[in-house]
Formats: structure tokens, sequence, C-alpha cells
């Protein structure tokens, strides 16, 4: 196709040596990259006549510059008829990159040079020089267009490359519809650059000035830089493309508007709608404004979970993060990448991670990546990295990023490596609130650190120590675990056992062995010995450990001193029958129907018996002075009456004695009685509902009951008495305020005695026993009131408890096999212990209790 009048004449006004011509942007631009497949370019000198060469040559050169291009040497020569004769062979100096360039097309030197003389001859030859300057360029593209058609198409047998398809015309339309839109563009800013800041402007300088497109910067250094960015995506168009094809979105229409372009020619402006040419500019305009600098667009929080267990508990590390989108970058591809501390990639997300803001991403540690998956990130990779990146392709090409770094538990590898059989073990006790094995271990673990030494531990902790040492074998016909410095202790008391023809029963009378089990003591947060494999549990469904409470509790009901008092295995079992005797479901609600008896009634205070004013004589001190005084009240009353009256010696003031002084004195007296009275009253109520159901008097200390029952009887009658001669002395005054009164005598006949002193010897043991109560309560391992252990006592665990001790007594292992495991001499038996009594209990002595 020929060039227009106006674009020949643009060409050439501008003069043969100006390649940047506006004619680049028009048809000689198109028509030669339409013709310029394959990559295969060629550029022309000439011999003698200079014609169209250095014009051709030119655009040639500036649209493939890039390229490495076959040079073909044209010699013009000029015969007497001013006719031109033309011959043509390709340069041939760098000999190698020809016969590379041209073995792509399967043809030779020869075989080109034949072609390109022939059609220059079919085309050239005969004409005159004023002929063809007359129509140089559209002779010199015509001339080009003939010869790259027939080299595209073959020669001597020769073909294109194979990977010419349609998505390459395909692509090729989309390089030149971002070229136009970039001459587009750079006409804007050029236009913007030229008169931006002129005063005076023509009213369509000013309206175009004010249609430039908005995300246009509008500053003159930035508009230079646009400038810049504009003209490197000329020379390479292909870059700007394939970067606003990561969009999806983008890649979509621009497809949508290609398709539309099939057989039509450029420029494709005019072919396509006006909104689908603004989609283009707006589509493109991010991509040539340079950022400030690159926004941050992904971020992740600091991982704070120092206590990421991997692999264990279905522990999950939560990993927040945000991704931002906006119009240059909209991201829609993202992935977690997690490397290890010596930066190996160890994790890569399966699938494509939520975009947005404040995400969260759970991960349980397992790696998918290298040598190691399949398996947990470890504590020993010291701090592992984690990448949150996002991209808009998926390929992740020119990614965002940010990162963080998290650590694993530091004792998740000990429970990762340590043996199901032994994590089997762990049994969680003592420890309110904790539901998870390996945070149970975790609680364990600084007391067993302590107790093995950290001389015999190793990178594998306490557990990869249990691992090491435990043993498994029989004992009495039973499995059993422990620890191997244990095993010849246990089988020495097996074989004396053997030796004396008992193993028989005691394999059939044993009905249950517990040994190894992981955990802290049942009552206590310390770490049993059983979690190391240095105890056994003889029957322990029968022979339960006994509370601190409890062991105060057994104290009550059978008087047998368990706190801190060595007792001999006898001693034990008869208190343990005692117990079973005495304690059922009723007896049990009378006991703590009598301790509740005695905290009601003893307002706070501490109610042990002997601090009852009975006992220490209080209730003498204050009746004695009652007694006395009713003695010097009746005498004188007796004197003033019988002397005085009858010898006619009555004086006022006699009167006002005896009929005022007296009587008051009487009142004083009978109100302290009363006070007594009711003492003694709530004295002999504490005795009967409190202490005597409380402490099984009737059975433990029934003497003193009696006695202190009788005493509190003798005291009443005794203060019932002073008050009744004090109320008859009273009644014979008033009658002498009446009207004729002459009195026979004034003789009051009462049997009124002094209280009787208070023998403390009659309840010395009950003194003791409750003496020794307080001083448990107190004691420093009880660390409790009275209140308190009765409220303990009310609880329905401890009912629960006690009612069971009470079905099955406390220690029901026969004294001959305790006696097997003492006579070793190397056993601490638990039913020895001062507080805590746990009759099925036997570990090693200190001295056989070694870790090494």
């Amino acid at each position: 196709m020929a060039l227009s009048e106006e674009e020949r004449a643009t060409v050439l006004s501008m003069g043969r040596n100006v390649v940047s011509s506006i004619a680049l942007n028009y048809r000689i631009d198109h028509r030669l990259s339409d013709q310029a497949k394959g990559e295969l370019v060629i550029r022309f000198k000439t011999q003698g006549v200079p014609l169209f060469s250095t014009l051709a040559n030119g655009i040639i050169n500036y649209q493939y510059r890039e390229q490495e291009a076959l040079e073909l040497d044209i010699n013009c020569t000029i015969n007497e008829g001013d006719q031109i004769s033309m011959t043509a062979e390709l340069d041939e100096s760098n000999e190698v990159a020809l016969s590379s360039k041209l073995e792509k097309y399967n043809t030779t030197v020869a075989n080109v040079n034949a072609v390109a003389t022939e059609l220059l001859q079919s085309m050239f030859n005969g004409a005159t020089i004023d002929a063809i300057k007359a129509d140089e360029v559209d002779l010199f593209l015509a001339y080009y267009d003939a010869l790259m058609a027939k080299l595209v198409e073959g020669i001597s047998g020769g073909s294109m490359p194979n990977d010419t398809t349609q998505t390459d015309s395909v692509l090729l339309v989309q390089k030149e519809l971002i070229i136009e839109v970039l001459q587009y563009y750079k006409g804007e800013v050029n236009f913007w650059l030229e008169n931006n800041g002129k005063e005076s402007l023509e009213e369509v300088v000013l309206s175009r000035l004010m249609e430039i497109p908005d995300c246009l910067p509008g500053d003159e250094g930035k508009m230079q830089a646009v400038l810049v960015n504009i003209d490197e995506y000329l020379e390479g168009p292909e870059v700007l493309l394939n970067m606003v094809k990561e969009n999806d979105a983008n890649k979509e229409v621009i497809e949508e508007i290609v398709v539309q372009l099939n057989g039509k020619s450029s420029p494709y402006r005019s072919e396509i709608t006006q909104e689908e040419w603004n989609s283009l500019l707006e589509m493109l305009c991010p991509y040539l404004v340079d950022d400030e600098e690159r926004p941050e667009l992904v971020t992740i929080e600091p991982i704070t979970d120092t206590q990421f267990a991997a692999g264990i508990d279905d522990d999950k590390l939560k990993i927040t993060y945000s991704i931002k989108t906006t119009d240059k970058y909209p991201l829609q591809f993202a992935k977690i990448e997690i490397y290890k501390n010596d930066s190996t990639l160890a994790y890569v997300n399966s699938e494509i991670i939520e975009i947005g803001e404040d995400k969260t991403f759970e991960w349980d540690g397992k790696l998918n990546q290298g040598n190691n998956a399949g398996k947990y990130i470890r504590y020993d990779d010291k701090e592992f990295t984690i990448k949150v990146l996002a991209s808009v392709a998926s390929d992740f090409s020119t990614p965002f990023e940010s990162t963080t770094s998290g650590r694993v538990h530091k004792y998740a590898d000990e429970w990762n490596d340590a043996s199901d059989d032994i994590k089997a073990r762990i049994v969680i006790k003592s420890a309110p609130g904790v539901t998870s094995k390996f945070e149970y271990y975790n609680l364990l673990r600084p007391q067993m650190v302590v107790k093995i030494a950290i001389e015999n531990l190793d990178e594998s902790g306490p557990l990869g120590y249990l691992d090491k040492n435990d043993t498994t074998f029989m004992f009495l016909g039973r499995e059993i675990n422990v620890h191997k410095n244990y095993q010849p202790i246990i089988t020495d008391i097996e074989n004396s056992i053997i030796q004396n023809n008992d193993f028989a029963y005691y394999k059939n009378k044993v009905k249950t062995i517990g040994s190894k089990t992981i955990r802290y003591m049942n009552h206590s947060p310390v770490v049993s010995d059983h979690s190391y494999g240095f105890a056994l549990d003889i029957d322990y469904a029968n022979n339960p450990q006994i509370s601190k409470e409890q062991n105060l509790f057994l104290k009550i009901v059978t008087n047998t001193d368990f706190w801190f008092k060595n007792l001999s295995v006898t001693d034990m079992k008869n208190a343990s029958n005692k117990f079973k005797k005495n304690i059922n479901s009723a007896s049990l609600t009378s006991i703590i129907e009598g301790f509740n008896f005695i905290k009601t009634y003893s307002n706070g205070e501490q109610a042990i018996f002997n601090t009852l004013s009975i006992i220490d004589g209080q209730i003498k001190i204050e009746g004695d002075p009652i007694y006395t005084d009713y003695i010097s009240i009746f005498q004188r009353s007796s004197y003033l009456v019988n002397d005085l009256w009858f010898k006619g010696k009555v004086t006022d003031e006699i009167l006002t004695e005896l009929r005022e002084d007296i009587p008051m004195r009487c009142n004083s007296n009978i109100e302290k009685v009363d006070i007594l009275i009711d003492k003694v009253s709530r004295y002999r109520n504490l005795l009967d509902y409190g202490y005597k159901k409380a402490y099984s008097m009737s059975i433990n200390f029934n003497e003193e009951y009696v006695y202190l029952n009788n005493y509190l009887s003798t005291v009443k009658v005794a203060l019932e008495k002073y008050k009744k001669a004090l109320n008859l002395i009273i009644n014979e005054i008033e009658e002498t305020k009446e009207d004729g009164y002459s009195p026979a005598s004034f003789n009051i006949s009462f049997d009124c005695q002094v209280v009787d002193n208070f023998d403390g010897s009659k309840i010395n043991d009950f003194t003791i026993f409750t003496d020794r109560i307080n001083e448990i309560l107190i004691h420093g391992k009880m660390g409790m009131t009275f209140d308190s252990y009765v409220d303990w006592l009310n609880k329905p665990a401890t009912k629960t408890g006690l009612t069971h001790l009470g079905n099955t007594g406390f220690f029901n292992i026969e004294n001959k096999l305790v006696n097997y495991f003492l006579d070793s001499q190397k056993i601490n038996w638990g039913g020895n212990w001062n507080t805590i009594r746990d009759w099925m209990h036997f570990q090693p002595i200190d001295t056989y209790l070694k870790f090494d």
C-alpha cells in the first residue's frame, strides 16, 4: 500500500538523514513491522548512485536497532541511456554470524543474492534516476516488501522457522496497540511540556491541556520522566505488554479487543470504540508514571507465639497478614513460604491464600519441601523465616512481600522425639485446667531436670532419659516398667518371696501393681517418683493414699496418731480395722454434724475443748463470789429483821438498807447466776451435740464424757439453788412493806453449796487428744484453721472419700508382704511417711535412688 501524499511529503521534508520522523508513527512503521516476521531484517548499503539507501537504512535501523540484521550491498550503475542497472549481494564480512542467520531459514548466501538481484532487476532495471526519485519511498517499500515476502515464503526449498503461528500474529497486533497508546501519550506529554506555564494560550490549546489524562503527574520533572519511560517502552513494547497482561483483567480486555481486529490493518484506533480506547489508556497509564517509591502492599504481623508446638496436640501457628491491591498493582495471587534458619525453603502452602486485610493463615508446622518433607519444623532449627508474597501474576514475578520470624516451643523436639510408649505414661494429675499432656510435661519438666541432674541429660531431655533407662520385666506374675536401677532391688525381693514359698500366694493375692506413670503426686504439685520408674503401687485400689486432711481424720476416729509418728505395721493395721468398723454413712454424718455444731457455737473462735472456761476453772471463779455474797446477804437480812425489828430499833436508814440495798444486791447476783447458767447450758450443748459427736466420745472417751456431763449438771443445779435462794430473800423483804407487818422470824433454810472444783485429771486423755488436734491443724504442713477443716469435711468429695475408706479400710496389704519389702533395707515405704500416708507405695531409699 502506497504512502499518502501527506505522509510522503512529511518524510521527504524532514530529510533523509532524520530517522525519528512522523512517518515512523504511521504506515512505514507498521508496514515494516508487518513484514519483519521471524526476526529477519535486512539493512541496505549502496555502491554507486545514492538512491534511497540513506532513508531506507534509517527507517530499518530505527525500527530494528536491537536486532542482528543481514546487510545487503546494492550496486547501482547508469548506462549511456541514463538507465539504471542493479545487482545485490550479502555482506560476508562476518561469515560465522551470516551462516548462523541463514541456517535458520535453510538457505544460502548464493540463494539470497540471486533472489535479491533478480528482484532488483525486475523492479528497477531500465528505470531512470528521476523516475525512481519521484516515488522513492514507495518504491523502496515495495522492494523491501517483495524481498521479505520471498525470503519468508522460502527460497531454494527453504522455509520459515516452525514457531511462526497464528499466536505470533495476535501478539503482533497486541504490540501495535501498545505502540499506538504510547504514541498517543507521547504526543500528549510533549504538548503539555510545550504549552504548560505559557500565557495567553488559545482556547483550543487550553481546552486540550484540560483534557490531558488525570493519571499523568502534572509536574514538569515528572512529565519528563514519563517521556523517558515512553521512549524506553517504544523500543521494547513487548516488555510493557507483558507487565500489563500480568493482570488477568487487563489481559482479558486486550484479547477481546484484538479479536475484533482480526483481518484489519493498523492503525487500529479507528477500528475500536472510544470506550475500548479509553480502557487501553487507563490500563497503561500507571506503568508510565514513576512511583515515589514502591508501595508497601504486603505486611505481616510479628509472631508473638513462642509456645508453638509443631506437630503436638494439633497446635497451629497463626500467621496474620494483610495484602492490599491498587489499580496499578491488582494483586490476585498470594502464598506463604517458610525458610529454615539456614535459608533452606521448607514449606510452601499448596493453595493460594486469601487476599485482604487482617487475614489469618494457620500452619501446623509440617514441612513439604526438600528432604524433610512430611516432618515438623524443629526448635533446633532456631528462628525460621515466614514470608508472605503477593503478585499480579501466577508465577509470582516481581512479587510484593513481607517477612517475620517464628520459633518452635523449646521443648517440642523433646516431645516429638520421645517414644509413644513413654508419652502414653503421662497422666494428668494435680494440675487444674491442664488438658494437654505436652502442657503438663512442661509443668513437670523443671523438677525432673533437677531430680535427674543435668549431667545425666542430653538434648533429648527428661523424656529421652526415661526412654533410655526404662526396663520392662515380670514381678509377682505381672509386667511392670521401672528404672533399670530399680529392677535389681525388686528382683531380690521377689526372690525372697519365692524362697519362703509365698510366691504363688501373693501372685494370686495381689490384684494390681502400678509402676511408671509420669505425673505429679496425687495431692501435691511435686513430681512423683513413679515418673522416673522408681516406685511401685501394690494393690492401689484397696490401699489408697491418705491426704493430710484425711490423716487428721484418722486420728479423730481411731485416736491413732499418724501425724509425724512412727507406728508399727501392726498398729497401722489395727487402726485401719477400727476405722472400717466405726465409719459408715450414718456415723460419718453424725461426726460432721458435731463439727458443724462446734463451728456454729464457737463464734469464729478456735473451738478446741481445752479453751472452755469450765476446764480452766473460770466457772468456779465466777460462781464462788456469788455464793459468798449470798451468805452475806442472808446474814444481814436476818439480822435486820430478827434482831432490830423485834426490838423496835428500826430506823429509816435500816429500812432503806433492807428494802432497797439488799434487793439490789440480790438482783445483781441473780443476773450473774443467769449468765453462768446460760454458759453452762451452752457448754452442755457443745458437749452433747458437738464434741460427743465430732470426736466419737462414746467410743473413744466415754469416761471423760460422763465426767464432763455430770460436772456440768452439778454446776447447773448449784447455780439454780443460788438463784432460788436470792429470790426468796427478795420476796421476804417485799412482805415487810405490807401494813401491819409483824414478822415472826426471818429464817430461810436452803441448801446452797459452793460450786465444786473441776478435776482436770478426769479428762486428761481427752485434753491431750484435743491439744494434739489443735497442734496438727496449725502445723506448717497442714496450715488450716478449725473452721477451714470443717469446711473441708462438708465437701461432697470428702464425704465420698471418707465413706469409701470406711467401707474398705485404708491399709489392706498383708503385713508379711510389707515386711518382705522393708526387710530388704532398701525400700522407703509410703506407709511410714509423716503426713500423707501411702500404704501402697514402695520406692528405693535415697541411697539406691540413683539416676546415673
